[in-house]
């Protein structure tokens, strides 16, 4: 009997796959792939799809499709480009898009592999590693750190040979976080009330169209320019700067004891990989005053990026940033940013205040500061900074700063921050 219920349930799951083929099958080509309630990226999260789940698409919607699992049991909207006819075999994912980031995604999906019991030996074997030098030493040490062994796979280190040799980096795949508005996106697609804390002032500041009115603008498209706290992904950055890039092992996958838990860092057999961009790419910083400075770097790492107090935010910056002469050290920017194109040593910034109501009467009034960037003195704000101290939940004013910025003659949300408190 119980062969007879295990045969209709391979029918039935057969026969749901030959159903769904007939109404057009995909399959993930994203490690994890969020699935939304509605057809926008601020719209809620209601499910993660893992590489290689097969799903019905229902309908598109621009950017957008709809679809279901092949049970027809949740539905929802997904982004398009990240649906494939093929099933991903095996690893492909990175030959398909040979980038870091893919590399980083087969790397997730060998680790997918280990056993319960084969993660459990590793976390046992960097604890035991841990209680052995202990017991040599006589002492304890803050962060303990030891590599560890994973098996030799023979076509993730051919990824691996093809990185280290160089490449370029499919301009389609680091496009798509653009125009689908996980960088940029649209004011008349923006919804503020999905921004924490502060939805209800930014939603307020947009209806008072406090931005000026622009219709040309120093940056014509969401590659010419990128901000270092809104990415940490090298594969953006090579787009940007126009480069191949390529990428070494400097460690391996090893296991931290800190503070008496065992860690596990890897992508499979790499610890820390670094990147290197063929051409050096610029970053500017915008003071208040208009002065400009210039740096320029193109190698990173896997744990690049760091938190300035003074700034307020973690940037994603190179390990081997380089003055360049003619343009003043900045020491609190108004703003940073990756680009390409040439930004002289002064440029205009504007300043103008503004009191903000609050949509009801619990609501405060807030003062806001609107920070407007010409980079190319042509008159047409290019980029925009909102700064105000808004009111918290816990009662105390945080100062909140966002970022707007004038993509081809239109104004796109970029992101926001809150400034931290530095002792």
């Amino acid at each position: 009997m119980k062969s007879i219920y295990i045969a209709l349930a391979v029918i039935i799951f057969l026969s749901n796959i030959a159903f769904a083929q007939s109404r057009s099958l995909y399959w993930i080509s994203a490690d994890l792939l969020e699935m939304h309630v509605d057809a926008s990226s601020t719209s809620e999260i209601m499910h993660q799809w893992p590489l290689n789940t097969p799903l019905i698409k229902l309908e598109e919607r621009g950017e957008w499709c709809k679809v279901t699992d092949i049970n027809e049991r949740l539905a929802g909207f997904v982004l398009c480009d990240q649906l494939i006819t093929d099933k991903q075999k095996n690893m492909k994912v990175f030959w398909n898009h040979p980038s870091v980031e893919s590399l980083i995604t087969v790397a997730r999906y060998i680790e997918r592999q280990l056993t319960d019991e084969q993660t459990q030996d590793e976390y046992r074997f960097v604890s035991e590693s841990y209680s052995l030098w202990v017991e040599e030493h006589d002492s304890t040490i803050e962060t303990f750190e030891i590599p560890i062994s994973r098996q030799a796979n023979e076509e993730f280190n051919a990824m691996k040979a093809s990185l280290l040799k160089g490449v370029k980096v499919n301009e389609d795949l680091s496009k798509s976080p653009y125009e689908n508005g996980y960088y940029f996106q649209k004011l008349e697609k923006f919804d503020a009330q999905e921004i924490y804390e502060v939805g209800d002032y930014l939603d307020e500041l947009l209806k008072r169209k406090i931005l000026p009115r622009i219709k040309t603008s120093f940056f014509s498209s969401a590659q010419d320019v990128l901000f270092p706290a809104a990415t940490n992904s090298v594969d953006d950055l090579s787009v940007v700067a126009n480069s191949k890039l390529s990428a070494k092992v400097i460690k391996s996958a090893y296991g931290v004891i800190a503070r008496g838990e065992p860690y596990i860092f890897s992508y499979w057999d790499i610890g820390k990989l670094e990147v290197t961009l063929v051409d050096p790419l610029a970053i500017y910083s915008v003071a208040k005053n208009g002065l400009v400075g210039k740096q320029t770097g193109k190698r990173f790492d896997t744990e690049s990026g760091y938190g300035d107090c003074d700034f307020g935010m973690p940037l994603y910056l190179p390990n081997d940033l380089v003055a360049v002469d003619n343009y003043p050290a900045i020491k609190y920017p108004l703003v940073q940013f990756y680009t390409q194109k040439h930004i002289p040593p002064k440029v205009h910034v504007r300043t103008h205040s503004y009191q903000l109501r609050g949509d009801s009467p619990e609501k405060d009034s807030i003062k806001v500061h609107l920070n407007t960037v010409d980079l190319n003195a042509d008159n047409v704000a290019d980029i925009a900074v909102t700064e105000s101290a808004i009111p918290a939940y816990e009662s105390e004013a945080k100062t909140w700063v966002t970022y707007f910025i004038n993509l081809n003659g239109e104004w796109y949300f970029a992101f926001n921050f809150v400034v931290p408190e530095c002792t």
